[in-house]
């Protein structure tokens, strides 16, 4: 069983102590410019802080924060700094952002959640949708999963993803008993969406809709069924080159991208992949023009 299916499954295992996870002991941030939301990220879950209300400016995350409390809107940017963790995929919380989204090394961030993709870690039945008014960046990240989110610029990440290996992950991700990995699905991005040189377990970029184009580049994944690009509506090109394994729909159960540009390499219009959910497990385009 692959990662695609098995992050949700960690999820819904966890649902049933979802009281404790990442919302007990709780330090609240101020709400002036420059604040701060502090965690303690080596005593996962009960040491996290809480990211809530209205913040005038910028935030940085130092060690681990949950928005689950209400809504956290950033008038400012937010920075995960390096090594620390941010969950924002309660019913509890959103996230509002009306600057930049800064990730750093070793960051790991899971925002949004829906009931079919990615449930609630606080009610499986609900959906939690984020925005982010800039960019969102990550700089080797050491995971970064995005569900129902907005971006109005660039949603980027260069590097991370904790490895070749399928292991458990310290952290976030071993709270949850699962890997690291890179994954956006059902978002809506305004410009650019940028996935390189990431070396993880599982990598996705699922029915999201694209203003600008996609770049998917140089991927190293463990996992068989990674580098599943696909159900994905691009208003300008789709570039995907040397990913190993190369992109596939796995068991995606998505649609080919749509794509109103150009498509070259592994998501070029001329390239079938197989699709168990396509005419008997026959093959179809990773791409179809728009």
């Amino acid at each position: 069983m692959n990662v695609f299916r098995r992050r949700a499954m960690y999820l819904l295992g966890a649902t049933a102590v979802a009281s404790g996870v990442l919302v007990a002991g709780a330090s609240v941030a101020g709400a002036a410019p420059g604040a701060t939301c502090t965690g303690d990220l080596s005593n996962l879950p009960s040491s996290a802080g809480t990211l809530s209300g209205n913040y005038a400016g910028n935030v940085r995350v130092i060690g681990a924060c949950a928005v689950d409390a209400g809504p956290a809107v950033i008038n400012g940017n937010l920075t995960v700094t390096a090594g620390s963790t941010l969950v924002a995929a309660f019913a509890s919380g959103s996230l509002t952002v009306k600057g930049n989204f800064q990730i750093d090394n070793g960051a790991a961030v899971i925002i949004g959640c829906n009931p079919n993709s990615f449930p609630c870690v606080d009610d499986q039945s609900a959906t939690s949708e984020e925005t982010i008014g800039g960019n969102l960046t990550a700089n080797h990240p050491l995971g970064l999963v995005t569900h129902n989110t907005t971006v109005s610029g660039n949603l980027l990440v260069h590097g991370g993803g904790g490895g070749v290996t399928c292991g458990s992950t310290p952290g976030v991700f071993g709270v949850f008993g699962s890997p690291a990995y890179i994954d956006n699905e059902d978002d809506t991005v305004g410009g650019n969406v940028v996935m390189t040189g990431i070396q993880s377990c599982w990598q996705g970029t699922i029915r999201v809709e694209v203003g600008g184009s996609v770049i998917d580049t140089g991927n190293t994944l463990a996992d068989p069924d990674a580098s599943e690009v696909v159900g994905n509506t691009i208003s300008g090109n789709i570039v995907c080159n040397g990913n190993s394994p190369a992109v596939q729909y796995g068991d995606s159960g998505a649609a080919p991208n749509t794509v109103h540009g150009n498509a070259i390499g592994q998501c070029g219009f001329d390239v079938l992949q197989p699709d168990p959910f396509f005419d008997g497990g026959g093959s179809q385009p990773i791409s179809v023009k728009g």
